[in-house]
């Protein structure tokens, strides 16, 4: 690799109960930040 900057977004896992978001920012080789985010939708029922 040759330094590059990017970016991995993936959303809308399966099997995970509610809605899944995984974010990976990678800077010059290295791992700079990654945030994995679940929300789970409100149930209506007892």
């Amino acid at each position: 690799m040759h330094g590059h900057d990017f970016d991995i977004s993936i959303e809308n896992f399966s099997k995970i109960e509610g809605h899944a978001t995984l974010d990976i920012r990678v800077r010059n080789q290295k791992v700079k930040d990654v945030k994995f985010e679940i929300t789970e939708n409100k149930r209506f029922f007892e």
